[in-house]
């Protein structure tokens, strides 16, 4: 019961690291942190001898948190997610105003056959 506990721990540490607002600058840290507690759980989870053992209050408990933690870790998600995609777009129009004319295509190009 001792990996049990171990385990419901760091799933509350996981899902109060995932409550809170991260700054841009923070975000690499902040993954690297939630990256070794979900190792963690998954250690503590392969170590545990039977599930089905487990009190049927503990197994509703350990699924309640399962639910919270994925829609928090899916939330955190997409909103990475957008912010990559703001980033890629920045980018690209940096990249466009430092050099207007680097992307232009040739399909358009008009040609003058008179002599």
């Amino acid at each position: 019961m001792e990996i049990l506990k171990q385990y419901l721990q760091t799933s509350m540490e996981l899902k109060n690291i995932l409550k809170e607002e991260i700054t841009f600058k923070e975000q690499d840290h902040y993954l690297e942190k939630i990256e070794y507690l979900l190792e963690k759980r998954q250690a503590y989870l392969n170590s545990f001898p039977d599930l089905s053992s487990l009190e049927p209050s503990v197994k509703e408990e350990i699924i309640k948190l399962e639910r919270e933690i994925k829609t928090l870790i899916d939330t955190k998600k997409t909103k990475i997610q957008s912010n990559l995609k703001i980033l890629q777009v920045k980018k690209k129009k940096k990249n466009q105003y430092s050099n207007p004319y680097g992307d232009v295509s040739i399909d358009g190009m008009f040609l003058d056959k008179k002599k």
